[in-house]
């Protein structure tokens, strides 16, 4: 759907809703009478590289992680902090050598970095287990949220 669909959709929706006018009012999403919502473009993921050291939770059911060093982490922040979904959590696509699999990194507040699980499957398939030094790349999608906000010319 193009921007100027969107853009018509909401309109359409806010005529429904009883706001007779030609300017959709999204002031209920903090956008000013002169700004629209339109949808960004699908941008190439980031790719982020990385060595670190998998390391086993201690707790119930004993989770593997491996921690992305701080300041990969505040670059990742920086870029896609807006992207983050619930406990700060990234969607992302990892690889370990030729494996690569679906999953989320997660912002860990104490250790100021943010975690990667890595399931059992993946432990398996690449040999890896508490104590290895695994090579890691991630693709992070670079947009920050599904719409951007769209300034009008006077």
């Amino acid at each position: 759907m193009s921007a100027a669909e969107e853009v018509h959709k909401i309109s359409a929706c806010n005529s429904y809703l009883g706001h007779y006018n030609d300017k959709p009012d999204l002031s209920i999403h903090g956008v000013g009478q002169d700004e629209v919502m339109a949808p960004k473009h699908k941008v190439k993921p980031k790719k982020y590289s990385f060595k670190g050291k998998v390391w086993k939770y201690k707790g119930h059911a004993g989770w593997y992680f491996v921690t992305l060093p701080r300041m990969l982490s505040k670059t990742i922040r920086q870029s896609h902090g807006l992207s983050e979904e619930g406990w700060g959590r990234l969607r992302a696509d990892a690889s370990i050598g030729e494996h690569k699999w679906q999953t989320a990194i997660w912002f860990d507040s104490k250790a100021v970095s943010y975690l990667l699980p890595i399931k059992a499957s993946v432990r398996r398939i690449t040999e890896v287990d508490a104590g290895s030094s695994i090579s890691v790349v991630l693709h992070l999608q670079s947009e920050d949220s599904k719409y951007s906000l769209l300034t009008r010319q006077r």
